[in-house]
Formats: structure tokens, sequence, C-alpha cells
């Protein structure tokens, strides 16, 4: 959401106006996110009209709309504000086309539960008293049932064990914990980012990423190459392998 490109969109008027009733929609006003079937729009009045995701609104007040791929429930969500992060990175400018229509190349591995959990973590600026303190998971976008728009999906490490595979359109998988790393060497994303507990004294988790990094791998410098500085108590290596 906050590193990809923003996408380029149609007017909403004019996305409405190419539509039919076959197509499904994603439409974003200043405080709703609507998703679902288009129905109809009106124009043959002063303010024109457009019932689609279950809601009869004025045109104007749709911010960004984008049609879909696929066939979708009707769901109704709020908007979640672009807060300190989307201010810092410059994508609050393109915050509703962002939620329109957005990226599809991450996806979280781990258990579940866990992940849902550290979603749900407030990000904002220490610094400002007051200031705006928004979830993670409105820069994630989480796959759920009856979210308005979603990016990320949230895979359980043992589906990675029945065969199931991450989305093509995925480039970069995180993988919390052990039961998520054991599949390291099947995953064929372009960028893999593992997280490490290492307050268990388990070594298993670091033993298999070890051993990764000694197989046919080139170091790279998380600093200079990546241009990350990690901050305190934070451990940090990268390396490339071939797929």
């Amino acid at each position: 959401m906050l590193s990809s490109t923003a996408p380029k969109l149609a007017a909403p008027i004019d996305v409405f106006r190419s539509a039919d009733r076959s197509k499904y929609m994603r439409a974003v006003t200043d405080t709703l996110i609507l998703t679902g079937a288009f129905s109809w729009l009106d124009e043959n009045r002063p303010d024109p009209r457009v019932l689609t995701g279950g809601r009869l609104l004025p045109v104007e007040r749709h911010r960004a709309v984008a049609e879909l791929d696929a066939e979708t429930p009707t769901v109704v969500g709020s908007v979640p504000t672009p807060g300190y992060l989307g201010k810092l990175t410059g994508s609050a400018e393109t915050w509703y086309e962002r939620l329109a229509a957005p990226p599809m190349d991450l996806a979280l591995v781990g258990t579940s539960k866990w992940l849902r959990e550290d979603l749900d973590a407030l990000i904002g600026n220490s610094n400002e008293d007051g200031g705006d303190r928004t979830p993670l998971s409105a820069y994630v976008l989480p796959y759920g049932e009856r979210v308005g728009t979603w990016s990320t999906p949230v895979i359980p490490s043992a589906r990675l064990s029945e065969g199931e595979a991450l989305p093509e359109s995925c480039t970069t998988a995180i993988l919390d914990r052990y039961g998520a790393f054991k599949y390291l060497n099947d995953i064929t994303v372009p960028i893999v980012v593992c997280v490490v507990d290492r307050s268990i004294a388990d070594e298993s988790d670091a033993d298999t990423i070890i051993e990764a990094r000694l197989s046919n791998s080139r170091p790279i410098s998380v600093v200079a190459d990546l241009h990350w500085t990690p901050p305190g108590a934070v451990e940090a290596l990268g390396f490339t392998v071939s797929l």
C-alpha cells in the first residue's frame, strides 16, 4: 500500500458509464468503501446518482472507483485514515485510489491468530501528542470476511503443507516463526522476509535460515543495498539465493 505506485484510475463517472449489471466494483467515498455489484447510473437529473455496492449515492461523492475481476459479495466498509505513515510516504495524496485498487503483491504466512493480532497494532508518531494512530491492518489490508477492500492473504503455515500456493501476483512473502520457515525452500517469490523470535530458546528458526544462507547464496548489506537501518535490539541479515 505505501511503497507501490498509485494506480491510475479513470474518473468515477467514466467508470460508471462504461459498466453494466455484470460488473462488480469497489467504490470509495470520503468515509465508505462500497464493494459489490454495479446496478445502474442515472444521469437524467441535475445531480447524477449511482447504485453500486448496495448504496444509492450522488456520483460526485465518489473519490475513486475500480472494476473487480471476480464476483464478490456486497460489503460496506469504512475508509481508514492514512495516518502517520501515509503522510510520511506521500501515499495519503492518493489514498482513495490505493483503497479502491490496492496492490496484490504481499502474503503473510504463519499462525493466523498471531498475525491478525499483530495487525491490530497502532502506528503513529510518538512525538505528536494526540496524533493519528492507525492500525497496521490499514496498510496491509488483510483478506477477511466482510471487509470492503483487501490486498494481503493471511495464510496459515499448515496450508502450505497441503499444497496451497501463494497468489501469482505475490512478489513478497513474510514468514512468521518456525511453522512458516519450514517451507522457506518451497517458496519461490522474489522477496522473502523471515521474522525470528530470538526470545525463544529453541534455535530451530535461526538454523533454518542460516542453512539457506549457506546454500548457494550471496550476502547483501541491509543498510547499503536495502537502505534500511535496523532499530535497536533488532538483528537483520540479508542474502540472495538461486531459484
